[in-house]
């Protein structure tokens, strides 16, 4: 029961007045009013006891938030705000970031003596110290010039892996770009970024490693020359004491492509512009996937000096003193700028014509480095050649005395490929290209070859029928038979008309075939062809069956025991040869654990059978094959632009895209 005699305080009206005059949207309702009786006093009624609990713990404001915004003034949102505190921590969190990477990749001093004694000091903008790992660096000496060089620590042997090859480029381009804005140059020809520059334009913010450690931008690292496998003892010998090559060009023979087509052509060219650029050519063979060079080939050149040191040998930029070239730095070596250097666009439209400075340069590295190693190999290619010679020529026996006695066919080799190459044309990508295809290109190479002779037989023909003219013809009311030669209406006493036939040339001429799908050699419409080489020959497995029924050799009729070469040459049978079934050989065929003797002398069969129908068929008077196939590409570069483009109705001819697509030496497709 509440007492008459409790009035409220001064404080309490002041509280009502103020709601009175202000209107909230707080209310008192919206807060509890039963509480538990033991915390009241007996004394005081519950209601005065909420109204003070309001008064302690809710003082009124004049900001209190109103249903109805205030005149004039325009109320922030909370999402508004929000975005607000979000873009002050990002930018704090930015600078906090910056400080941090700022201290941890702060330049630090080296001091370098030169090679005139002078101390120089030099920062390492891009860390506190050289990386561990290959890779290009930006070095700055205290005068505040910038330049970048490529740094190969000792620890890495010689070759790098192809990515880290192809990561030094692309720090390479970089590095040059950032140092073109840094150093502000104003020079017209240096502004230009590292992929316009043309391809004997020198990068000038380049210092080689060689200049880099003579100057101090590097630290001298002791290592001793690389050794050249491929030469003989004496010249091993005698190479410790040739100074060292000034600049040279290193090929390194690794590339995940199965096939040995890619290869040479890389190999070739790569030897034509040593010799363009007047560079010692060095090849290494440490992770082929088909073994040592020197199983297929002879020694290169000697170019009469030591190779460079290791971390030297860098694969860019193009004006390096020492570099390496391989198949995974292709775009870099052999880039647009290469070809704009030189392919002759002045001498014709034809792009074959103007590719034939690369034709050239091929053939030149062809001439130096196709010598093959084995022995039996040379002298079988030699024989092999000359006997096919010998059974072109036909001996004429109707012939007169001042006559030729004997007339020399044509050989025409014919390259088929098949396995996991496919064609170019849109209508056998997903397929091959159809025999009859390449047969009508032979068909058409003899034609343009012996068209004077057809066109003598034209001219005799014409004087026969010039003669039958002169011949009284049967009664317009006779019927005439389809006899021929045959029909009575024909005198006795005529001249009789030669029958038409072939020149001697179509007879004598010998077509030669090279395929890797054995069941090739086995179709009707090459069946007239000789194989190029009967040396090493690869075989199905329809062969190798018959071979063993014939040997007396059991097989299980449930486990498939035999392997042969279905289809043509695919990547997985080569690097499955030799292995076993569980296992996986590739890896970029290296010469690792895994990869034993067995696998390579299986290899070392297929590399020899293909390099020795392609001398073959290099030797031949025209090549048809499929421009998509390396092989085909290659024996073209064999022929060289006189043999296989410069004259007209023998050479080389491609058959794939309907003969549109001409030659070309590389395809980085």
């Amino acid at each position: 029961m509440i007492s008459p005699k409790l009035h409220p305080s001064s404080a309490e009206r002041s509280f009502h007045s103020r709601n009175r005059n202000n209107l909230s949207i707080s209310s008192i309702s919206s807060v509890p009013t039963s509480v538990s009786t033991g915390t009241h006093s007996p004394r005081l009624s519950p209601r005065i006891s909420a109204r003070q609990f309001l008064i302690s713990n809710e003082p009124p404001s004049p900001n209190l938030p109103s249903l109805i915004p205030r005149h004039g003034k325009r109320t922030a949102t909370f999402g508004l705000r929000q975005l607000q505190h979000i873009l002050i921590a990002c930018c704090a969190l930015l600078f906090l970031s910056w400080i941090a990477f700022h201290e941890l990749y702060s330049s630090e001093s080296y001091l370098f003596k030169s090679n005139d004694g002078q101390n120089l000091e030099y920062d390492l903008v891009e860390g506190a110290s050289l990386p561990d790992d290959p890779t290009a660096v930006i070095v700055t000496n205290n005068l505040g010039k910038a330049r970048w060089t490529v740094s190969i620590p000792p620890q890495y042997r010689f070759p790098l892996h192809p990515a880290q090859y192809q990561e030094i480029c692309l720090q390479a381009e970089q590095v040059s770009n950032q140092l073109m804005h840094l150093n502000k140059v104003t020079s017209l020809k240096s502004t230009r970024t590292y992929r316009q520059r043309s391809y004997y334009e020198p990068d000038p913010h380049y210092v080689d490693v060689s200049a880099a450690e003579a100057q101090g931008l590097l630290p001298h690292e002791a290592q001793a020359p690389l050794k050249d496998p491929h030469r003989e003892k004496e010249h091993e010998e005698s190479a410790d004491g040739m100074p060292g090559c000034e600049r040279s060009l290193t090929y390194v023979l690794e590339t995940d492509d199965a096939g040995m087509g890619k290869t040479l052509l890389g190999l070739w060219m790569s030897h034509g512009l040593a010799q363009r650029e007047n560079r010692a050519f060095f090849v290494d063979d440490t992770r082929w996937a088909y073994g040592n060079y020197s199983t297929y080939f002879q020694a290169p050149p000697n170019p009469g000096c030591a190779r460079p040191y290791p971390h030297h040998i860098v694969p860019c930029p193009h004006s390096a003193a020492h570099l390496v070239v391989s198949a995974a730095t292709f775009p870099e070596t052999f880039s647009p700028a290469f070809h704009a250097a030189y392919r002759d666009k002045k001498a014709s439209r034809d792009a074959v014509v103007q590719d034939k400075p690369l034709l050239d340069m091929l053939h030149v590295g062809y001439e130096a480095l196709f010598r093959l190693a084995d022995k039996d190999d040379r002298e079988y290619a030699e024989r092999r050649i000359k006997d096919l010679r010998q059974k072109a020529k036909k001996h004429d026996a109707v012939s007169d005395v001042n006559a030729k006695s004997e007339i020399e066919g044509t050989i025409v080799g014919l390259h088929i490929r098949r396995g996991d190459r496919h064609p170019w044309d849109p209508m056998y990508r997903e397929d091959y290209l159809p025999l009859d295809k390449y047969m009508d290109q032979v068909r058409q190479i003899l034609i343009d070859k012996y068209e004077h002779e057809e066109e003598d037989e034209a001219e005799t023909e014409a004087e026969v029928e010039e003669e039958d003219q002169n011949l009284p013809s049967a009664p317009s009311d006779t019927p005439v038979p389809m006899g021929g030669d045959s029909s009575p209406l024909f005198r006795e006493d005529r001249k009789p008309k030669p029958k038409r036939h072939s020149p001697p040339g179509f007879s004598s001429s010998l077509l030669l075939l090279a395929s890797d799908d054995p069941d090739t050699y086995a179709a009707q419409e090459v069946s007239r062809a000789l194989r190029a080489q009967d040396r090493i020959a690869l075989a199905s497995k329809a062969a190798l069956l018959a071979s063993h029924k014939a040997a007396g050799v059991k097989t299980s009729p449930y486990v498939d025991e035999v392997n042969g070469w279905e289809g043509g040459f695919y990547s997985d049978l080569f690097f499955g040869l030799g292995m076993p079934k569980n296992s996986h050989g590739k890896g970029g065929g290296a010469k690792v654990a895994g990869v034993g003797k067995e696998a390579y002398r299986l290899r070392e069969l297929v590399g020899r059978a293909y390099l020795l129908d392609l001398e073959v068929l290099a030797r031949s008077d025209a090549v048809v094959c499929a421009v998509s196939a390396a092989g085909c590409r290659v024996l073209g570069a064999m022929m060289g632009w006189e043999r296989g483009f410069g004259r007209e109705g023998v050479g080389w001819r491609n058959v794939d895209m309907g003969g549109e697509r001409g030659w070309r030496w590389l395809d980085f497709q």
